[in-house]
């Protein structure tokens, strides 16, 4: 292996990186990083967004997992479970910030189009009205 090969994969390696630390650094200093339509790393499309509660916007939350079970839709579910099942979504995390009423979700798909396809099963499957989506607000940081 060449070092130019050795130096792309290294390169590769720390953008990837880099990725997963910009979004709890971008909540901090409240930024925007990238002004682009999303992370491509090795054509993989990663989003990340910042959850707040539409139906419970005072409420304080312990733990992440509450946070989702009080927000709980089974086509998100479903999906996530059959995108991951098939390799299409290769990470889905998220945690809870400091103010305990809003967390951070990443999801990283192998590529756009596997996204787009999500989106586009996601809502013909709940009727163009995703439950998440009347109960949550998503707001882009990343991607």
């Amino acid at each position: 292996m060449s070092v130019n090969n050795i130096l792309v994969i290294e390169r590769r390696k720390f953008l990837k990186f880099a990725v997963l630390l910009l979004a709890p650094i971008k909540l901090s200093l409240d930024i925007n990083p990238l002004e682009t339509d999303a992370v491509l790393t090795e054509s993989k499309y990663i989003l990340s967004f910042e959850c707040t509660s539409k139906i419970y916007p005072d409420r304080i939350f312990s733990t992440v997992q509450e946070f989702w079970q009080a927000h709980s839709d089974d086509v998100a579910l479903d999906l996530n479970s059959k995108f991951e099942n098939s390799k299409r979504l290769l990470n889905e995390f998220s945690y809870l910030c400091p103010d305990q009423r809003t967390v951070v979700l990443t999801k990283e798909y192998m590529s756009k189009k596997d996204h787009e396809l999500y989106m586009s099963q996601w809502n013909k499957i709940s009727n163009n009205s995703p439950k998440e989506e009347e109960v949550i607000n998503y707001r882009r940081i990343l991607g």
